[in-house]
């Protein structure tokens, strides 16, 4: 049976047409917008991002597919102390302040699961032999939490996992990324990646797979280790710039007051730590550590660094970093309404409390912006 329509009544009762209103006649909230593209902002490198659990996890390595599991068990019967050093400009310890760290050993466990159940490895490793990276002290008392597991690097046939470590009760502390073979479980790097109270950015894979940026080194495939520390600079934030350079933001660790003229403090590098360009930009916001405070637009394929201390923004194209251009907020125009039909709008808030809104034009490149910030 065919059905012409839903409406069965005889077509002497049915309702005679209606109409339909003009646009200038419909309700102001009805009346249809322009539709302007959202900001693309998802960064072209990827962050190693933390899982919010421990469960196990699936890999594929030569065809293969594997399971992932890692833990962290105390061990009771093997206490850890650790006696701290005497200042040589303080007077002599009393012999009852011992000035020890105290904690327990933690072994954790790193298994790769056949899909037969029987594992690939199994690798152990101790929580002390991690004082190199993380300091004695650290090693001792850290708290046992279950290893991270970042994900695997193909190209490094490697399996990546982070491990936080603090004392109980504390934020202080930071994290360790560890690169484990990904077939036999050897240790290929074990390094410091964040400090809670200095360089906080998460862990970041290049766009090719190459390379792995931390708050501290970069990190090759081909094993190379270029660290990024400088004499009398802290780093404060970092950034994956393009499959060959990186973007770096120091902080002087004391002010030099007999010197008015701004200190360089972002410095552009190659993978291999080689000196690109320096630039006048702290683009920081804090919190637990300090992190590089930036956004990326895909439409116009450059990042924008905030520097709230010095009112500036940044703008950063991907495939020509060193064309970085510093722009004073005040040289930009202010929004004011409608958003043009060519700009995208991203939004930066920072752990002050401002709230910045910039509206970027993809033809011609010129940003308006707007602040919000928090009253008191």
């Amino acid at each position: 049976m065919l059905v012409a329509g839903c409406n069965q009544q005889p077509p002497q009762q049915q309702a005679p047409a209606v109409a339909a209103p003009t646009a200038s006649a419909l309700p102001l909230a009805t009346k249809a917008r322009p539709l302007i593209a959202p900001a693309d902002t998802a960064f072209p490198y990827t962050i190693l991002e933390h899982r919010p659990t421990p469960a196990s996890s699936q890999v594929l390595i030569d065809g293969v597919r594997y399971r992932v599991e890692a833990n962290a068990v105390p061990d009771s019967t093997r206490p850890l102390k650790y006696t701290y050093p005497a200042e040589t400009k303080a007077p002599p310890l009393d012999s009852t302040d011992t000035r020890t760290a105290s904690g327990t050993e933690v072994v954790y466990t790193f298994r790769v699961v056949k899909p037969n159940g029987q594992p690939l490895f199994a690798r152990q490793l101790l929580k002390s032999s991690f004082a190199a990276e993380i300091g004695q002290d650290l090693a001792t008392e850290a708290t046992p939490w279950p290893p991270v597991f970042l994900g695997h690097l193909p190209l490094f046939h490697a399996l990546a996992f982070e491990l936080t470590l603090n004392p109980p009760d504390s934020d202080s502390g930071g994290s360790l990324l560890l690169l484990l073979d990904e077939r036999t479980g050897r240790v290929r790097q074990q390094l410091l990646s964040s400090w809670n109270s200095g360089c906080n950015s998460p862990v970041a894979l290049a766009e090719n797979g190459l390379a792995l940026l931390t708050s501290f080194d970069i990190i090759q495939a081909n094993g190379r280790v270029t660290n990024l520390e400088r004499p009398g600079f802290t780093i404060a934030g970092t950034l994956f710039v393009n499959n060959k350079t990186v973007l770096i933001d120091y902080l002087p660790e004391q002010d030099d007051a007999k010197s008015s003229a701004p200190r360089p403090t972002a410095r552009l590098y190659d993978l291999n730590g080689r000196p690109l360009a320096t630039f006048n930009l702290e683009s920081l916001d804090g919190g637990l550590g300090y992190h590089m405070q930036s956004t990326y637009v895909g439409q116009t394929r450059t990042y924008y660094l905030f520097d709230e201390n010095h009112q500036q923004l940044g703008l950063l194209p991907h495939d020509q970093p060193t064309a970085m251009r510093i722009i004073n907020l005040q040289q930009l125009v202010p929004f004011q309404a409608p958003q043009h039909s060519t700009e995208v709008r991203f939004s930066i808030d920072t752990e002050g409390g401002t709230r910045g809104r910039f509206y970027i034009d993809t033809v011609s490149q010129k940003v308006r912006y707007r602040l919000l910030k928090p009253t008191y």
